[in-house]
């Protein structure tokens, strides 16, 4: 009985995560890195967070790719130059 529970609290865990995954990449593209801190920040536990993010990039809503594309532009827009914006995409694990 008790691993039934733990398979249903992970189930809900996994679909917060999900939910709270969509919700961020409807607003704008981020990196796996950014998502995996917001949703541990948000207190969900490791494997959920793990699972919803292979769940994201085989659905292909999560891509670094479109990211990184999406970052250059922006902040080529915004003045900045080749070095920075390499070092900023270092620091997200690109």
């Amino acid at each position: 009985m008790n691993d039934n529970c733990e398979v249903a609290f992970d189930a809900d865990e996994f679909k917060k995560a999900i939910s709270s995954g969509c919700r961020m990449l409807a607003i704008r593209e981020h990196s796996e890195k950014q998502i995996r801190l917001k949703l541990l920040k948000k207190g969900l536990g490791l494997q959920a967070v793990n699972h919803c993010l292979d769940y994201l990039n085989n659905e292909n809503w999560l891509s670094e790719t479109r990211f990184c594309n999406a970052f250059i532009r922006s902040k080529a827009a915004k003045g900045q130059g080749l070095i920075r914006i390499e070092l900023e995409l270092l620091q997200q694990n690109i």
